[in-house]
C-alpha cells in the first residue's frame, strides 16, 4: 500500500513539474515575443524621431536659404546689432537669431577673449579680434552681431547698425541677477535686503541698464570684483539717464522681457521673417528664484531707490515698443495670437515643417 501511494505521489510530482515546465516555456516565449515587440516599437519610435529631426533640419536650412535670398528688409545694408543686457531674456533671443542665420552671417565670439568689465560687458577688442579673423569676403557676408556690449560698440563695427536691445522691469531684473550671480553669499531675500542696506554696492547693482546704454566708458569699469563698487567708481546720474534715453530713440527696436512675444512680432515684421521662425523655449532661466510679486514692500522700495534711473529708462522702453506696435503693418493682435498658438505647438514637440504648414494655412484663411 505504501509503495502504491509513493508511486502515485511521484507521478503527481512528475506531472506537476512537467506542467510547470510547460508554463515556464510559455512565459519564456511570451517574454521573447514581448521583447521583440518592444524592440520593434523602439526602432519605430527612433525612426519617427529621426524623420522628425531630419524634417526639422531640412525646414531650417530651407528657410536659411530664403533669408539669404531675401535680406532683412528693415536693416538693409546695416548690421542687426543686439545689445544683450544680462538677465533680460537675451540668451533666448540670441538662440532665435542663431537658429535663423547661417554661421557666416553673424560674428563668432570666442568667449575666452571677452576681457569682460566689472559689469560683464565685453571689450571692444573682442569684436576687433573676431573681425580680424575674417577675410574681406567674410565681413561682407555679416548680417548680425550680438553679445554683452554696451552702447558705443557701433563705432567699432564695419557697417552701420540697426540696433536693438531688451530691457526688464528693474525689480524683477535685480532679483534675477542677484540669485544668478555671486553677488550674495547666501541666496535669500534676507541676504539681498542686508546687501542693499550697505552704503556702497557693486556697480552692477546701481542702475545697470542705464549704466550700459548711456555709452559712457567711466560707468563700465574694468576692475577686480572687490573693487568694482560705487565707493570707487561713479554712480549713475540724471545726465546718464538722458544719454541712455536719447540712445534708445535711435534704435530700431527696444523690447521688454515682460512683452517678449510682442517684441518678437515687431522683429518678425522688421526682418520679414515668418512667425514660425521665432518660436522659442526660454533658456538660461535663473533657477529657484523668488518672484518679484513675492517680495516685501520694504525690499521693493530698497531696490527701486537704487534703480530709479533704470525704472525711468524702462518706461522709455515701454513707450518705444508701444509706438512700434502702433505702427505695425498688419493685424498685430491676430499675428500675436497665431504666434502664441505656434509657440505652444513648438513646445509640445511639433516639427518646424508642421508649424510652417499651420502658419501658411492660417495666413491664407486671413486673406480669403
Amino acid at each position: 500500500m505504501i509503495a502504491v501511494l509513493a508511486a502515485e505521489r511521484d507521478e503527481f510530482l512528475r506531472q506537476r513539474d512537467e506542467a510547470l515546465g510547460e508554463r515556464n516555456e510559455y512565459l519564456r516565449q511570451r517574454d521573447e515575443a514581448l521583447g521583440e515587440r518592444n524592440e520593434y516599437l523602439r526602432q519605430r519610435d527612433e525612426a519617427l524621431g529621426e524623420r522628425n529631426r531630419l524634417a526639422d533640419r531640412s525646414a531650417r536650412y530651407l528657410h536659411r536659404a530664403d533669408v539669404i535670398m531675401h535680406p532683412a528688409a528693415a536693416t538693409g545694408d546695416r548690421l542687426l546689432l543686439f545689445l544683450h543686457i544680462a538677465k533680460t531674456g537675451g540668451m533666448t533671443l540670441a538662440d532665435i537669431l542663431t537658429r535663423n542665420l547661417a554661421t557666416e552671417e553673424y560674428i563668432q565670439i570666442d568667449l575666452a577673449e571677452t576681457d569682460a568689465s566689472a559689469t560683464g560687458i565685453w571689450s571692444t577688442a573682442t569684436i576687433e579680434r573676431a573681425l580680424a579673423r575674417l577675410p574681406a569676403s567674410g565681413v561682407a557676408k555679416l548680417r548680425a552681431v550680438w553679445g554683452h556690449f554696451r552702447h558705443g560698440i557701433q563705432d567699432h563695427l564695419p557697417k552701420p547698425c540697426a540696433t536693438m536691445t531688451l530691457l526688464r522691469e528693474p525689480v524683477d531684473r535685480l532679483i534675477s541677477a542677484a540669485f544668478y550671480t555671486d553677488l550674495l553669499a547666501e541666496k535669500s531675500l534676507e541676504a539681498l535686503e542686508d546687501y542693499l542696506d550697505r552704503k556702497h554696492h557693486h556697480v552692477g547693482v546701481d542702475n545697470a541698464m542705464t549704466r550700459l546704454l548711456s555709452g559712457r566708458t567711466a560707468l563700465d569699469p574694468v576692475a577686480p570684483e572687490p573693487d568694482a563698487t560705487t565707493e570707487n567708481f561713479p554712480r549713475v546720474g540724471e545726465a546718464d539717464l538722458e544719454a541712455a534715453a536719447g540712445n534708445l530713440e535711435s534704435y530700431l527696436l527696444v523690447g521688454t522681457t515682460d512683452q517678449f512675444d510682442e517684441t518678437l512680432i515687431v522683429l518678425a515684421g522688421d526682418l520679414r521673417w515668418s512667425l514660425s521662425d521665432l518660436v522659442f523655449e526660454r533658456v538660461n532661466v535663473t533657477p529657484s528664484r523668488p518672484s518679484a510679486d513675492d517680495i516685501s514692500d520694504a525690499l521693493r522700495e530698497q531696490i527701486l531707490s537704487r534703480s530709479r534711473y533704470d525704472a525711468a529708462l524702462f518706461e522709455h522702453a515701454r513707450a518705444h515698443l508701444r509706438r512700434r506696435v502702433a505702427g505695425y503693418r498688419g493685424d498685430f493682435g491676430r499675428d500675436l495670437s497665431l504666434f502664441r498658438e505656434l509657440n505652444a505647438l513648438y513646445r509640445r514637440g511639433a516639427p518646424t515643417e508642421e508649424l510652417r504648414r499651420i502658419e501658411r494655412e492660417a495666413l491664407r484663411g486671413f486673406s480669403s
